[in-house]
Parts: C-alpha cells; sequence; structure tokens
C-alpha cells in the first residue's frame, strides 16, 4: 500500500500516521487504488473536468463515509488533511504531475483540495 513506501512516509509524515491510525480510510483508499474503474475516474476527472481528486472520492465514497462518520460532514480536520496528501503523492509521484492549482469543494467538511495538471 501506498502509506508503507519509504518516500511517502518522508514525504508526509503527519498523513501516514493519521493513515496507520484510522483502519476505516485506509481501507477506503486501498480499495479505491486497486479499483481500476474508479480510480480512472478519479484520474479522468481530475484531467478532463478540473475536479479534485479529493472530492471525487468523497463523491464515489459518500454513502460509506456518511455511515461511517454518523453525519455530513468528516469531522477530523487530520483525515482531511490525510486524504489530499494521499492523492498529492499518486498524482504528483506515481503519475508526474507538477503543477497543482487549489480549488473549491464544500462537501462532506472538505472546502478546498487541488487537481494536479501535467503542466
Amino acid at each position: 500500500m501506498i502509506i508503507n513506501e519509504e518516500k511517502f512516509g518522508k514525504m508526509y509524515k503527519y498523513a501516514k500516521k493519521v493513515l496507520s491510525e484510522n483502519e476505516f480510510y485506509l481501507k477506503l483508499l486501498e480499495q479505491c487504488y486497486s479499483d481500476e474503474k474508479n480510480f480512472n475516474f478519479i484520474v479522468l476527472s481530475n484531467d478532463i473536468h478540473e475536479i479534485a481528486p479529493v472530492e471525487t472520492f468523497v463523491k464515489l465514497y459518500k454513502n460509506e463515509i456518511k455511515e461511517y462518520e454518523k453525519g455530513d460532514e468528516i469531522e477530523n480536520e487530520g483525515i482531511r488533511k490525510a486524504l489530499g496528501a494521499f492523492f498529492g503523492y499518486i498524482f504528483k509521484e506515481k503519475l508526474g504531475r507538477k503543477v497543482m492549482r487549489s480549488v473549491r469543494v464544500g462537501k462532506l467538511g472538505i472546502s478546498k483540495a487541488t487537481i494536479f495538471t501535467k503542466k
């Protein structure tokens, strides 16, 4: 899994710690990353529609997240930041994206997220 990669741990120490301590989100991210259809949808949403990967992720897994959180928001700010770090690592290190831009999200307690472009 991504969070066990040495480079992720060095770049995102806090995110690694938070995700390691939260089995629900760790498993959900693992599920998302290994699900080719959903992961490709996240990448295409970022590339074509300029929708931040975190936003697409919370839309795809909205029901699971709401059930786990017992409400309409991800309460833990650390988790929200760790989700962003996870997708930042994937898009920058695995997909070679270099340019980032912050966009408004306003879903499940996430106010802003990042989209990643090739140029």
